[in-house]
């Protein structure tokens, strides 16, 4: 079984006129879905707010559940998939240097 793209069950973006370039974006994971190998062009700040979801990252992987969080630097390569029978949401925020990607995928 191969890593499908998340299902943005809900999506909300905020932009912080304060801080250039910081966003808060609210993500439902159906169950099986995921994203593929990736990097951000900042530093990530993620949290589950429901449900729970498998991190791999530096040739390993953890399980993130409900209340917990996981940080990366910028250029961390990680993954993510939700192995659960569940919808998991996720809570992730963003502060991008300006000209950044937000993400890119990794092969």
């Amino acid at each position: 079984m191969g890593l499908h793209r998340a299902t943005v069950l809900s999506c909300a973006l905020i932009l912080c006129a304060a801080i250039s370039g910081l966003g808060t974006l609210a993500v439902g994971f159906a169950p099986g879905s995921g994203v593929p190998k990736h990097v951000h062009g900042g530093p990530v700040v993620a949290t589950v707010i429901s449900g729970e979801l498998t991190l791999q990252q530096g040739g390993g992987e953890k399980i993130i559940k409900a209340g917990e969080s996981w940080t990366e630097k910028t250029g961390d390569v990680h993954a993510v998939v939700n192995r659960s029978e569940g919808v998991t949401r996720v809570v992730v925020s963003l502060l991008l240097p300006k000209g950044a990607a937000a993400t890119t995928l990794v092969k």
